[in-house]
């Protein structure tokens, strides 16, 4: 393994590895209805992964033949190491980088018509060069220098910003990313960056450039300060700013969808308590606890000790791996024969408080009792999605039905029926956005399917990382010898499954941001040079009996209309564009007619203000001198 190697399957880092033979019980490894256990291979040189998932599908089939009980809905597949996660973000990753695109179009079209506008206020030098017999070439070189050398320090400052963002997101911790995936800068991404900045420049340049370099010395009589921009010239800024805010609005409406669908799912009902509430396991140490009736015994003895501390309200037991991380799935039987649908079922081994601690809500029948003991006939609660898939109808007739789990074909004798005798409302576990088969759960009583793998519940009364460190030594003094790992809140596990959509709205939020920022600025000085170049056209209309509101009127009129075209036309963009983010949001559509109005606002207000001051600035000039200058 090279330096550095951290694991291959988990997001977590892999500090230490054992045999599978210790660490994973027998009867798992022995039973052909595990599904737990992950495969690695290296293919040969030559081989392509369609070959290999041939090959591993003809062997799937192979043992469904020979093993039909077993094997009949098992389905084989070969993927390359990461490549569940690089699909997971690849959808989100594709709308930062189209968000950064979006970003880096705005940045260029907005300093192409500043530059325009610059040039305006230069147009007297440059004609004033070009009668002195300056060059049209040396003309074209300097204004193409001078937007290199404005794109470059601003790319030298982005580059400086990028390492502190980057630093700021890996401390921050805003989104777990998997351990052969460093969240670091690249020397690469750097260098395609300035790469970028550079193509920037000559983009936005190019256009500014070619106008002054056509300025000609024959015009130079009619150059004085109050000159109106020509139609020309005014339909190249007019459409330019036009499209920044068009790109604009397609990545505000990108953002604003992020932040409503982070802001849905941090609202969204999981089914279960989060608040308040502290999970750790232990590993129960075999040489001291090597039977059930030992594990048990600690389970109870933790428990009271546990209950004892200052602060903890209520505590539980769950044999195995608590929520969302789950015991292996098992398939389901009714009598004696698989049920379709039913193979891949959520078991849960609970204590009797389980339910109430997690507040968990109870749909029918009872929850589980302390004289529901390894002796007693065997019981389970199941969810109302797997009650009603057991059932039918609404899952009510699930009351006293029995099911069993699916027999191995190993297994000498068939499993023991399993009586309902309760229902409780379905819990998300995975999440919201997860897939609702995954709804589909039965839990047993501890006493009747111990483990010495045991996770811990408490809900306390106060943040539960103040009360971490009494619980820890609380348990350390009775289990000295056995390990605590898996620590951490319900709301620290629920919130890394949105560090995905809280990472894209933050991004997109801040692009949003940084695109309105810029459209403002741009919009202000583009109509703040046109008003300062017709002061005198202006200042003709106000003697001949224009009011200071026909001024704000006109000026407005003239600023608004590209404006409101480029509303208009992202928002045709963001229409035909929806469908890239349907697998992104969540409780809200793609094409939600409050964002398209809300992005609307956002973008009409800050630019009508920007219209409106360059305007009252006109109206409250001095008339006379205006009239005396032009």
């Amino acid at each position: 393994m090279p330096p550095g190697f951290a694991g291959t399957v988990d997001p977590d880092i892999s500090e230490f590895w054992l045999p599978i033979e210790q660490y994973t019980p027998r009867s798992l490894l022995d039973r052909r209805r595990t599904r737990s256990v992950w495969v690695l291979a290296r293919l040969r040189p030559g081989v392509a992964t369609a070959a290999a998932q041939a090959e591993v599908s003809a062997i799937g089939r192979q043992l469904a033949a020979e093993y039909p009980d077993d094997y009949r809905e098992l389905s084989l597949g070969v993927e390359p190491v990461g490549e569940t996660w690089r699909e997971r973000f690849r959808a989100g990753l594709t709308l930062l980088t189209l968000a950064a695109a979006l970003l880096l179009c705005i940045a260029c079209v907005n300093i192409a018509y500043l530059l325009l506008t610059r040039l305006a206020q230069r147009e007297h030098e440059i004609r004033l060069r070009v009668a002195l017999g300056a060059p049209r070439g040396a003309l074209l070189r300097q204004l193409l220098g001078e937007s290199l050398l404005l794109t470059t320090a601003g790319g030298v400052l982005g580059a400086g910003l990028a390492v502190w963002g980057v630093k700021f997101f890996a401390a921050a911790q805003l989104f777990r990313l998997p351990a052969y995936v460093p969240l670091s800068v690249d020397v690469r991404v750097v260098a395609v960056a300035l790469g970028l900045v550079l193509l920037t420049a000559a983009l936005s340049g190019a256009l500014p450039a070619w106008f002054g370099s056509r300025v000609g010395a024959r015009d130079l009589r009619e150059i004085g300060r109050g000159t109106t921009p020509g139609r020309r010239q005014r339909l190249i800024v007019d459409g330019l700013v036009a499209a920044e805010v068009a790109f604009s609005f397609l990545l505000l409406t990108a953002a604003m969808l992020m932040v409503r669908t982070y802001a849905n799912l941090v609202r969204s009902d999981v089914g279960y308590r989060t608040e308040n509430l502290q999970r750790m396991a232990v590993s129960l140490d075999p040489a001291e606890y090597p039977t059930p009736e030992t594990q048990l015994a600690f389970v109870r003895e933790a428990k009271a000790l546990l209950a004892a501390q200052p602060g903890v309200r209520a505590v539980s037991f769950v044999a195995g791996v608590l929520p969302p991380w789950t015991d292996p799935e098992v398939p389901l039987a009714v009598d004696g024969a698989p049920r379709p649908g039913l193979s891949a079922v959520n078991r849960h081994a609970v204590d009797d408080e389980f339910f109430g601690v997690m507040d968990i809500a109870l749909h029918d029948g009872r929850t589980f009792r302390p004289s529901d003991g390894p002796d007693t006939r065997r019981v389970a609660v199941v969810s109302r999605s797997l009650a009603r898939a057991l059932a039918g109808g609404d899952g009510r007739g699930a009351i006293g039905t029995t099911f069993q789990v699916a027999r191995d074909a190993r297994q000498l004798e068939a499993p023991a029926p399993i009586e309902i005798v309760g229902v409780v409302e379905d819990v998300r576990y995975h999440g919201p956005r997860a897939d609702r088969r995954t709804d589909y759960d039965f839990y047993l009583p501890i006493a009747q399917a111990p483990n010495p793998i045991l996770s811990i519940v408490v809900v306390t009364d106060r943040d539960p990382g103040l009360l971490l460190g009494t619980l820890q030594r609380a348990l350390g003094r009775l289990a000295p010898t056995s390990p605590l790992h898996w620590v951490s809140t319900m709301e620290e596990e629920l919130a890394l499954q949105f560090g995905d959509a809280r990472l894209y709205a933050w991004l997109t939020g801040l692009f949003g941001a940084g695109a309105l920022l810029l459209v403002t600025i741009g919009i202000y000085g583009v109509i703040s040079n046109a008003v300062t170049r017709r002061w005198s056209e202006l200042g003709v209309r106000m003697a001949v009996g224009a009011r200071p509101r026909d001024i704000v009127v006109l000026v407005l009129g003239d600023g608004s209309r590209p404006l409101l075209l480029g509303i208009l036309v992202g928002a045709a963009g963001a229409l035909a564009a929806a469908t890239l983010a349907t697998s992104l949001v969540y409780g809200v559509a793609p094409t939600d007619p409050v964002t398209f109005g809300g992005v609307g606002l956002t973008m009409l207000a800050p630019g009508l203000v920007a219209c409106y001051l360059p305007a009252r600035r006109a109206t409250r000039r001095d008339l006379v001198r205006v009239l005396q200058g032009s």
